[in-house]
């Protein structure tokens, strides 16, 4: 079973635990307490159905959104929406490579990249961050809440452990100015989900693969 069959099967158990609740809140939703329940399970039902989706937008559609929008003024960009849905790596590269370079007076997008795309291609946005780090510090580095905020999401979603280490090594050398606690809470947290992966997925996977309802998988 791969990784992805892995995280499926987790899911998959999650359902698996909460189906007992959804029989009784199904055909029980009278008080506030049951509505309340019944509104939890559909809330991650569709979380877990979202978190399944990988999609790649259409690679022509995409490069003439760019196209289109690099030939606009900095006003007019602000009207169009590059943050397409994909979790291609190579397209969130190319977007927001388009966005640092080609400016907009919306100077806000080039955070909301980081934070949309973090959980869809987290070593893509590293490298835009990277490459741009100039950029992001000198329009967010006092803007404490929003810059730590968007720092601690792109750092968190870290699963390779070569990349959280680069990362590490980054910010020794680079100040993240306000943004410094967002940058030890998402290093912190991507430490902790390595550490997880390396000392306890084995037995998580030895365990779910031995349960029914992840034979199929």
């Amino acid at each position: 079973m791969i990784d992805e069959s892995l995280a499926n099967c987790y899911r998959k158990y999650v359902v698996h635990l909460l189906i007992p609740q959804y029989r009784e809140t199904k055909a029980a939703k009278t008080t506030l307490v049951e509505q309340l329940k019944f509104e939890i399970f559909m809330r991650y039902a569709r979380h877990i159905r979202s978190e399944r989706r990988s999609s790649v937008y259409d690679k022509e559609t995409l490069t003439k959104l760019i196209e289109q929008y690099k030939i606009l003024t900095p006003e007019k960009r602000t009207i169009v929406d590059l943050l397409v849905p994909t979790t291609d790596a190579v397209q969130i590269e190319m977007i927001g490579n388009t966005l640092l370079k080609y400016p907009s007076t919306a100077v806000s997008i080039i955070i909301t990249f980081l934070t949309h795309y973090s959980n869809k291609a987290p070593e893509a946005v590293w490298y835009v961050y990277r490459d741009n780090y100039k950029v992001y510090n000198e329009k967010y580095g006092l803007a404490q809440f929003e810059y730590a905020h968007a720092l601690k999401n792109m750092i968190r979603h870290q699963r390779n452990s070569q990349i959280t280490s680069e990362i590490e090594e980054f910010f020794k050398t680079h100040t993240a100015g306000a943004g410094h606690l967002g940058v030890l809470n998402g290093l912190e947290e991507a430490k902790f989900v390595s550490k997880f992966k390396q000392e306890s997925e084995p037995e998580l996977r030895t365990y779910l693969e031995s349960q029914s309802f992840c034979k199929d998988l």
